[in-house]
């Protein structure tokens, strides 16, 4: 999205852990459930949506797509999908230390 804050200004002092994650998703490629603690987790509401692209040989490719996402458990998560392995993660700030 434009004008989005850099991921420095977001996560400041704070790395990032990424974990691997089964995403089921509707028609439109948007997350509809995470199964997270054992069992599956309905997505109620897609918070913001972004992509991250990178130019190799000049040509421009996305390569993640990161959804911030509200769980019917009130839990806040943001998850990428690897647009070049189709693979889905958890992104996790992780104190530094």
């Amino acid at each position: 999205m434009a004008g989005r804050p850099s991921g420095s200004q977001k996560t400041k002092g704070l790395s990032k852990t990424r974990i691997p994650i089964n995403v089921q998703v509707g028609e439109d490629g948007v997350p509809q459930a995470v199964f997270v603690r054992g069992q599956w987790e309905t997505v109620t509401s897609v918070v913001e949506s972004w992509d991250v692209s990178e130019t190799l040989m000049g040509e421009k490719r996305m390569i993640k797509s990161y959804f911030e996402i509200i769980t019917i458990r009130s839990t806040t998560m943001r998850l990428f999908l690897n647009q070049v392995t189709g693979s889905w993660y958890l992104e996790e700030p992780v104190p530094d230390g």
